[in-house]
């Protein structure tokens, strides 16, 4: 990971419990960190065991297809079970996600609206909590489900990232390009899927030649290799990532993972043929 600085302190170092510590910094009397002004997130309301964040459906969350990408669903939905375990922590206990399932229930929101992510701790022990959420778009409708597992430890159990002895890559301001106009995406046209397969697609994406999805020039995620059956993508673990535990927030491997497996079943999509050229189904 590039860091300009040593990574802030995490939840635990402090000597006060979770929810202390998470109020505190919303509240404005500690500094967020990065992962705050990266996603544009707003705290709606945090009790022991509860929690609602929103963050805006930015065009620059969208995906190839034009439309907010799926895995910010589990991103937002990873943020708010953390704070709900989180606000159940004594002083000097961390957690890390174990599991993390999320169902996709309807239509994404628009760009620029605002979506809520919302969770609860339904069951936990000396080492395991159980958290479940929903995302809902402005008016209120459910568009995906989550449950997620947590291990929860001493904070000592944690390994915090070291600064970086070379040269600090340079990097935009956290968040800086929310409030800029995302890119347009101009899909694929029907002219090119008629001439070029989905591998061929990815490797001309992999080659510079195809635009990248506003979601990838966001994050810096973008494609390194493609073949049959099979795709790589990259995402750098930029200071800019990091949490309130003083690690890359986990979330951010959702993107990741649904932009890769998407691309992997990709590469294996034939052309798409002309209009009238498939000769219809007949009966017998």
């Amino acid at each position: 990971m590039t860091h300009g600085k040593p990574a802030p302190a995490g939840i635990a170092d402090g000597g006060l419990s979770g929810l202390e510590t998470l109020r505190r910094i919303h509240a404005g009397r500690s500094a967020q960190p990065p992962i705050h002004y990266w996603s544009g997130r707003r705290l709606v309301s945090l009790e022991p065991g509860e929690a609602s964040i929103s963050m805006p459906a930015s065009g620059w969350f969208c995906g190839p297809k034009g439309r907010l990408h799926s895995g910010i669903f589990a991103f937002l939905l990873d943020m708010t079970h953390l704070y709900a375990v989180m606000s159940t922590l004594p002083a000097g206990v961390v957690c890390t996600t174990a599991e993390l399932s999320v169902t996709v229930l309807g239509e994404p929101p628009a760009s620029g609206a605002e979506m809520t992510g919302r969770s609860r701790v339904i069951y936990a022990d000396e080492r395991n909590a159980l958290a479940e959420g929903l995302v809902a778009g402005q008016g209120g409708h459910p568009v995906a489900h989550s449950t997620s597992r947590y291990f929860l430890s001493a904070s000592g159990a944690v390994i915090r990232p070291r600064p970086a002895s070379g040269p600090v890559a340079r990097t935009w301001p956290p968040g800086a390009l929310l409030g800029e106009p995302p890119p347009r995406v101009a899909p694929v046209g029907a002219e090119l899927l008629q001439r070029l397969s989905g591998l061929e697609i990815l490797a001309a994406q992999v080659a510079g030649d195809l635009p990248a999805a506003p979601i990838g020039r966001y994050a810096g995620m973008v494609p390194t290799e493609a073949d049959d059956g099979r795709a790589v993508f990259s995402l750098p673990a930029r200071s800019n990532l990091v949490q309130e535990l003083g690690t890359v927030f986990g979330g951010v491997i959702a993107p990741l993972a649904k932009s890769v497996s998407g691309a992997a079943v990709q590469t294996i999509a034939p052309t798409i043929a002309p209009a009238g050229t498939v000769p219809p189904l007949t009966s017998r």
